[in-house]
């Protein structure tokens, strides 16, 4: 009977010893969908926004292009609606520019502090 006794309390703890393990693995995946962008801090919050942000002003950059592009060949000779063009198509690229540059800027600094 104590033998018996003795297997049915090895069989119980290495049960309960896995029972943990499973549970520990489901804790892990519920944190994991609770944090699907994968934010480890602050500086990884500021670092999406900034991506979010950039791909918004990119598609307006792009929207402007095609808008400049399209007053251009629809101008027909009209000089006022080149200089209008040229004016759209110069200062979207300077846009673009400093877009470009001041994104490099945060993201260097970004690496350097997170």
């Amino acid at each position: 009977m104590k033998k018996f006794l003795f297997i049915f309390a090895l069989i119980a703890l290495i049960s309960f010893a896995f029972t943990g393990i499973v549970v520990a693995q489901d804790i892990r995946q519920q944190a994991a969908d609770l944090n699907p962008m994968n934010i480890s801090g602050p500086s990884d919050l500021f670092a999406n926004a900034i991506n979010i942000m950039m791909a918004f002003i990119g598609s307006i950059a792009i929207l402007l292009y095609i808008y400049g592009g399209f007053l251009w060949m629809s101008s027909a000779g009209n000089a006022e609606q080149v200089g209008k063009a040229k004016s759209i198509l110069i200062w979207t690229t300077f846009g673009a520019i400093a877009m470009a540059a001041s994104y490099m800027i945060v993201k260097t600094v970004l690496t350097k502090v997170g």
